[in-house]
């Protein structure tokens, strides 16, 4: 993985560059490599700052964020949403990883602080929807979800164990039940764009076998 490089690369070597993305506000140099402990591939050069809203002196509905996350639809989107527990006052950071299109991997649901863990995901992209004016990551009632409130000051993380049944995003067993909700106060979204190049070498490649089927079919 990229954020691993510097710990197998010889510094001095000409060829080496560093490919550790810049730290933004919310993903600092330890968060991305918390992320990279949870199998958020792509931290790395190329990983970009798409978004960012300080909620303490701006504000955003929770519709805008949805558009966020959908305006490239086959990038990597990495949404970070930190803040501090409604009740203890804690530190509070929650993700969502949605990766590129071409890997076809699912998305899912993670949780940086105050403890690191992943929610597993069991669908396709984009496993997230706009109810009521509410962003919904997940199923409200069923495994793991998180809701933003229309204002995006407000998040509810709930974990259900007892009565999931085939939900989008695995609550985990040894956790059990619980539901956190949050004040947000800081919302940021990173962007890995899809590699254009491939993208292009995979249509050369699809016409040059229509192109072949076509002259056998001659």
């Amino acid at each position: 993985m990229c954020l691993l490089t510097p710990f197998y690369k010889d510094p001095e070597d000409e060829d080496y560059t560093l490919t550790i993305p810049q730290s933004g506000k919310v993903a600092t140099l330890p968060i991305f490599a918390q992320m990279g402990s949870l199998n958020i591939f792509g931290i790395c050069q190329g990983l970009q700052e798409y978004k960012y809203y300080d909620l303490r002196t701006t504000s955003v509905t929770a519709s805008a964020i949805a558009d966020d996350l959908d305006a490239f639809p086959k990038a990597q989107i990495i949404l970070l949403l930190s803040g501090k527990d409604s009740r203890t006052e804690k530190k509070t950071i929650f993700g969502y990883y949605v990766p590129l299109l071409e890997i076809k991997h699912a998305p899912f649901l993670f949780q940086l602080s105050d403890t690191s863990d992943s929610f597993l995901g069991n669908g396709p992209r984009p496993g997230h929807e706009l109810d009521g004016g509410e962003l919904i990551i997940g199923q409200r009632g069923n495994g793991a979800a998180l809701m933003l409130r229309q204002d995006s000051k407000r998040a509810i993380v709930s974990h259900n164990v007892s009565t999931q049944f085939e939900p989008m995003y695995a609550a985990n067993t040894w956790r059990g039940d619980w539901q956190i909700e949050f004040h947000v106060e800081e919302i940021e979204l990173w962007m890995l764009p899809e590699d254009e190049e491939e993208d292009e070498e995979a249509d050369e490649e699809e016409n040059g076998e229509k192109v072949e089927e076509e002259d056998e079919s001659r």
